[in-house]
């Protein structure tokens, strides 16, 4: 029965993407469009991320300042306000200082990317007895090399870095969805 109903509600959801495949395909054009730009303009999009990463800070922290003057009587009024305060502070530093906030970003992301990998090849080793285990290994200790990689061109990986992954992010999400477009086009055609 469960089955029944994931399946109806799979062709629902299927039947809304078959209606707007030319959206979803000029949308996936779209990014791969842009995502391309980006291999060639790394430098642009990175401090494009950190001045849009701090507009989005100023705008939580005046959010939740404002927030916080509605809420009488709340015991968390003044550390609300605190956080509120400090959301404005890391936006406006951002905003002032791009270079030396996509440096910063870019240190968060080397270090990410070395502890998630750390944590993959641990996960990957627990699970040696299952197939596909030396996948995730592989994925941690890549995830450690680029950590490793940023982290040995830094300062000057610090300016390109994050708006080359943003590039790369674009252009396979944009390829995601131009073959969506083109699958839910094909299986409309075939139902016709």
């Amino acid at each position: 029965m469960a089955a029944k109903a994931e399946v109806a509600m799979a062709k629902a959801a299927l039947g809304e993407a078959k209606k707007h495949w030319i959206l979803l395909l000029t949308l996936g054009i779209l990014m791969i469009v842009l995502g391309t730009i980006g291999l060639f303009q790394p430098i642009a999009y990175t401090l494009a991320t950190t001045i849009f990463f701090g507009a989005l800070l100023v705008v939580a922290g005046g959010t939740g300042i404002a927030a916080s003057f509605k809420l009488h009587g709340w015991k968390g009024k003044a550390a609300a306000i605190v956080l509120a305060l400090l959301y404005l502070a890391g936006g406006a530093l951002l905003l002032l200082h791009p270079v030396l906030g996509a440096l910063s970003l870019t240190l968060v992301v080397a270090a990410f990317l070395t502890a998630a990998g750390v944590v993959k090849i641990w996960m990957g080793f627990a699970h040696k007895e299952q197939s596909g285990w030396g996948w995730i290994v592989a994925s941690g200790a890549l995830s450690i090399l680029l950590g490793i990689l940023i982290y040995a061109e830094f300062p000057g990986s610090g300016l390109w870095v994050l708006g080359l992954f943003l590039a790369i992010e674009l252009m396979f999400d944009g390829w995601g969805l131009v073959m969506l477009a083109l699958a839910v086009h094909a299986a409309k055609e075939e139902q016709q």
